[in-house]
């Protein structure tokens, strides 16, 4: 290979995410944010804002060029740094500030440095894999990153030769191309370390989530070490090329906002519902699940409201007629064959024709119900993917529920993830139940939820261990 490997240009590649994703963050929040969930946030915003500027670059007809688009951050970086915050903007508070947790006994300060090291021993570990082999993953190597080394060396977004990749959107693709563009080559080990970014960006997101939620220093640092820990989510840390580690990060840094109420924090939630559609049309499910929890207390007032209309005799009838054309409507495509299209704004149209669901930008699927019941239990229970995760989980929610402590049943750290639980099970019972026998696509459907429903294990844990009667002082009520 001719081209020479740039060690600046990767170092500035894997830096400019942080630092203006970052500072972009920082800019909108305020103060008083812990700065691991600025990080955490700041990484994922960053190749976010990345890729949206290099298809912009594409689009104008130039060619992809790595210095010039870092000048160009650079510029924006110093325009957010030369604007002045308003007035009404509010900073954010920790809920266990620094001199709390000064007073920390001398052996939890010293259990926490340990947790986190061992957390760091998971990171580096991913981190040595991907330095010492070259791209691992048969279908990244077959698929995914053929896509990417043809942007590369067109220095534009377009490809001529076909993969399994096409099929997917190019986020994960611009991503790793940043990568390429800066060092120089398409193809070195040192390529991959933006998934291993990604997994450390997890960590720290779980860290300043987890302060911000009122768990101590050490307790947060424990619940970074059990993320850090779970075997499967660390694998695909270590297997570069795959972009169900980018999807796992957008739908956990999001249910991690979520869970925190605060005003500012729940804007980054739409820019990640459209992250994950754009990087694997798995994350259109998990976009779908988001969007949920997000319109979900306006959806409730609207239900309220609803409600109070129907209350009158001649509602009621209309309701009961727009029920029954639903039923037939659903009759007429299930038994007769008609073809049912809902028009979607900016799409193609969704078509349900029988057991055929056509969505023209994420496949046609064929819906045949197989019973994955046994996989499932295996995949759970029996394998090594997530510990004890899943037995501690039906112990947590009995506990919730037989102490009434409902907050914590409506806490989006739970809700989101079990309905991601619910939609990837269901997903591969009716459309494929191959993909479930074999262990593939079903563990990494499960993935999804790991992070935070780790999260919710250690609430609960916090928040029953409180006096009785205390639900006003439960971790994770209070604004960041």
């Amino acid at each position: 290979m001719t081209d020479s490997f740039s060690l600046l240009g990767l170092l500035v590649s894997l830096l400019t995410p942080w630092l203006f994703g970052g500072l972009l963050l920082r800019r909108w929040l305020g103060r008083g944010w812990h700065w691991a969930l600025i990080a955490g946030h700041g990484f994922l915003l960053g190749y976010l804002l990345i890729t949206v500027v290099m298809r912009l670059w594409d689009a104008l007809g130039l060619k992809l060029a790595f210095w010039p688009i870092v000048g160009m951050l650079a510029v924006m970086a110093g325009v957010l740094l030369g604007l002045k915050r308003g007035a009404q903007d509010q900073d954010g508070v920790l809920a266990n500030t620094p001199q709390e947790a000064s007073r920390s006994p001398r052996v939890l300060k010293l259990g926490a440095v340990l947790l986190l090291g061992l957390a760091a021993v998971h990171w580096l570990s991913a981190v040595w894999e991907i330095v010492q082999r070259p791209l691992y993953p048969w279908d990244a190597w077959s698929a995914w990153v053929p896509k990417t080394v043809q942007f590369f060396h067109a220095r534009s977004l377009d490809f001529e030769l076909v993969t399994i990749g096409a099929k997917h959107a190019e986020t994960v693709n611009v991503i790793h191309l940043w990568s390429m563009l800066g060092t120089g080559v398409s193809a070195h080990p040192l390529l991959q370390l933006p998934w291993a970014m990604a997994f450390l960006a997890l960590l720290l997101g779980v860290f300043g989530h987890a302060r911000h939620l009122g768990f101590s220093v050490p307790v947060a640092a424990l619940t970074c070490y059990l993320v850090s820990s779970l075997p499967y989510v660390g694998i695909h840390a270590a297997l570069a090329g795959y972009a169900d580690l980018w999807v796992l990060l957008a739908f956990s840094l999001s249910v991690m906002a979520l869970s925190l109420r605060d005003r500012r924090l729940i804007w980054v939630v739409p820019l990640y519902i459209v992250a994950c559609v754009s990087i694997k049309r798995a994350g259109v499910g998990m976009a779908g699940i988001l969007l949920l929890c997000l319109l979900a207390p306006r959806m409730w007032f609207g239900l309220k409201a609803l409600r109070r209309q129907l209350e009158t005799p001649r509602s009621r009838q209309l309701l009961a007629l727009l029920g029954g054309e639903v039923l037939i409507v659903a009759g007429l495509v299930i038994f007769v064959g008609m073809t049912f299209r809902v028009p979607l704004p900016g799409l193609a149209p969704l078509e349900i024709s029988g057991n055929i669901v056509t969505l023209s930008w994420a496949g046609v699927y064929e819906l045949n119900y197989e019973p994955i019941w046994e996989p499932l239990w295996q995949n759970l229970y029996l394998s090594a993917n997530w510990h004890l995760l899943y037995y501690l989980l039906p112990v947590g929610i009995v506990a919730v529920v037989v102490t009434r402590h409902w907050s914590l049943v409506r806490q989006p750290l739970v809700v989101a993830p079990l309905l991601g639980l619910v939609f990837g099970a269901s997903f591969h019972a009716l459309v494929q139940p191959w993909a479930a026998y074999d262990q593939t696509g079903l563990t990494r459907a499960l993935m999804y939820s790991a992070p935070g429903l780790v999260l919710w294990l250690v609430l609960v844990v916090l928040t029953l261990s409180r006096a009785p009667g205390s639900h006003s002082s439960e971790p994770g009520l209070q604004r960041a």
